[in-house]
């Protein structure tokens, strides 16, 4: 084995004559993989060459060869018609291990989210701070339907077991 000085994508060479060097190990995160048949080192699904690096497709695509040029897809995006694909509303674009991309659901309170941990915009009846959506004052998570429902007359805090503090003038008996 031998580095591989004439290909900076190339981590580890094996050489196979006097002249050549093969390619069996691509430099890690570069977003690239070894393609066993041509051994060169390629984006992964979900990113396309610019410039010799390799880039983002854009959101909901799995396989492009340009930021508005989406041939494929990721698991429940939709295409757009302009060479675009669109994860649905309440899921981001998300990345298997094995470079696989899909539309993953937001946290429960989410309307839109960047990722798993971090909320743009929120369902009805929330708020939101440092990216997480929680319910207003006077509600409280319905998990079972994913949303903020409101607590019962004269309560003005509770939870899915019921009122935990009363609207003054009344008290919690």
């Amino acid at each position: 084995m031998t580095n591989c000085s004439s290909n900076p994508l190339c981590a580890v060479c094996v050489s196979v004559s006097a002249t050549q060097n093969v390619c069996i190990q691509c430099v890690a995160n570069l977003h690239r993989v070894l393609n066993p048949i041509t051994s060169q080192c390629e984006c992964i699904n979900g990113y396309f060459s610019l410039g010799g690096v390799c880039t983002p497709c854009g959101q909901g695509c799995q396989l492009c060869s340009s930021l508005t040029n989406c041939t494929s897809c990721a698991t429940l995006a939709t295409p757009q018609g302009d060479g675009t694909c669109l994860c649905p509303q309440t899921t981001y674009l998300a990345l298997t291990a094995d470079g696989v991309s899909y539309c993953q659901n937001c946290s429960p309170l989410c309307l839109s989210c960047q990722n798993s941990t971090f909320c743009s915009t929120c369902k009805s009846f929330t708020v939101i701070s440092l990216g997480v959506c929680s319910c207003s004052i006077g509600y409280f998570v319905n998990s079972t339907a994913n949303e903020c429902q409101a607590c019962g007359n004269n309560c003005s805090a509770c939870n899915a077991n019921g009122c935990i503090n009363c609207a003054s003038p009344f008290v919690l008996s």
